[in-house]
């Protein structure tokens, strides 16, 4: 409910944002389709779930595992006084909307402390067994786990596929609420006098900086003092910087003034930081104790204890190989073997990282290839990569990716835009006109993100 409170006031505090923004005939993101979504306490409590799932499983494994030391310990004043100390230190570093998760782990660590009264013990072999898979993880040898992980993984089945649509739904509102202001979907700027205002909104219109009218919703209070251009904060009527009028404006010292106000007001960036280790850490750990604990009470009932726990730790390991299987049979793709992979292999994970491997490193690929073997396949990541890989020359290409922004497949349609804003200047005015035809009807606001990005690079 903590979750989902703080996203749902974060959504409705983004709609009034949206309503306050002077724009004329200008895309926006959120906008549309999106905006009714972002009033729906359904959406919140959905994007809630994700921070539950890290953030929340983290503060909890503090607070359980805390309350199972102090109660090993002789030392349990001094170990109660240094998670007092840490509790502290942690809602120092957390913003006042932040701060209440700190009840989570007290909770927990308070219940743990003085309620559980049996000896609690740890398995030898699932500690092992959790140890070793926690470590094939991070010393995985690939570019990124968790884009591996999405492709080969999650992308191979029904429920795989759920758990990505989930994510590319509802983890957006969530990631706004701990998101520094620099990385939001959109920001509001204040700006009093009308000559400053219409000479420094196209700036910072590229950087999603709208002009409001309310100082209460705006993100930046921009003022002029006689020869002085003064850039505040609403909040604290701090003065993050002062410019001289007879400076002239430019793209780079606006880009350098907002992240330095982004960096100063960057209230959750420890909570960042403990939604990260929930995700790569807490949230395996749960799942596998949780799967253990489970798994060994079923053996229990036909095995001896010593066996059962034995026969759980290994049955789980093995069922992780088999599932990562994809991943760890890593094979060395370079510019003297990528084609191979593409043309001959029938292994559609190497074909997969040819084709990543070639766009990476920009290497153009025969569209003929990629058009009759990769565009139209039921492998999705296949399909996407080789998106990203095909060159749009003409009409008839622009027409082919144009059919693509309808697809299925969320990956599909957002990579799709994101083609689209990198059509040549000679297609420019075309790949601007699809998008703008298709943003209206966007439901997904991940997807409206990559349409809105790439009508930036296009305009």
């Amino acid at each position: 409910m903590i979750a989902s409170s703080q996203i749902y006031i974060s959504n409705k505090n983004l709609l009034e944002k949206i309503k306050t923004i002077q724009v004329n005939n200008e895309f926006i993101t959120p906008s549309y389709k999106i905006l009714p979504l972002l009033e729906s306490f359904k959406e919140s409590l959905y994007g809630g779930l994700f921070l539950v799932f890290t953030a929340g499983l983290c503060f909890g494994f503090a607070g359980f595992f805390s309350a199972v030391l102090a109660k090993k310990t002789k030392y349990k004043k001094t170990l109660l006084l240094i998670s007092i100390i840490i509790v502290i230190l942690a809602t120092y570093n957390l913003h006042f909307k932040l701060v209440i998760w700190i009840t989570l782990p007290l909770s927990v660590f308070l219940l743990t402390f003085f309620k559980y009264n049996k000896n609690i013990k740890f398995n030898i072999h699932a500690v092992i067994t959790a140890f070793v898979i926690l470590a094939s993880i991070l010393t995985f040898r690939g570019d990124s786990f968790f884009l591996d992980f999405r492709d080969k993984v999650l992308m191979t089945s029904s429920f795989g596929k759920s758990i990505n649509n989930f994510y590319y739904r509802f983890t957006l509102p969530p990631a706004e609420v701990i998101k520094p202001l620099k990385q939001k979907a959109l920001k509001t700027f204040n700006c009093n006098n009308i000559n400053l205002k219409k000479k420094i909104y196209p700036l910072m219109k590229k950087f999603n900086y709208y002009p409001s009218d309310n100082i209460n919703l705006s993100d930046l209070i921009i003022s002029k003092n006689k020869k002085k251009i003064i850039f505040s904060d609403p909040k604290t009527s701090t003065i993050s910087k002062v410019i001289s009028t007879s400076k002239k404006l430019s793209y780079q010292n606006i880009s350098k003034i907002l992240s330095n106000f982004s960096d100063k007001n960057d209230h959750a960036s420890f909570f960042r930081k403990i939604t990260l280790a929930g995700l790569v850490f807490v949230f395996p750990l749960s799942l596998f104790f949780i799967s253990y604990s489970l798994l060994l009470k079923l053996l229990s009932f036909f095995l001896k204890p010593s066996f059962s726990e034995k026969a759980t730790s290994l049955i789980l390991l093995l069922l992780f190989l088999f599932l990562m299987k994809p991943l760890f049979l890593h094979n060395d793709i370079n510019r003297n073997n990528y084609l191979k992979y593409i043309n001959i292999s029938k292994n559609r994970f190497l074909q997969r990282d040819a084709l990543k491997f070639a766009y990476e490193k920009k290497i153009r690929i025969n569209d003929i290839i990629i058009k009759n073997n990769f565009l139209n396949t039921d492998y999705i990541p296949l399909a996407y990569w080789s998106i990203l890989s095909f060159r749009i020359q003409n009409r008839q290409d622009l027409t082919i990716i144009a059919k693509k922004l309808n697809d299925k497949s969320v990956n599909i349609r957002y990579k799709a835009y994101e083609k689209l804003g990198k059509a040549p200047y000679w297609l420019k005015k075309e790949a601007t006109e699809l998008i703008k035809n298709h943003y209206p009807y966007i439901k997904n606001w991940y997807v409206q993100l990559y349409a809105f990005n790439a009508l930036k690079k296009l305009l």
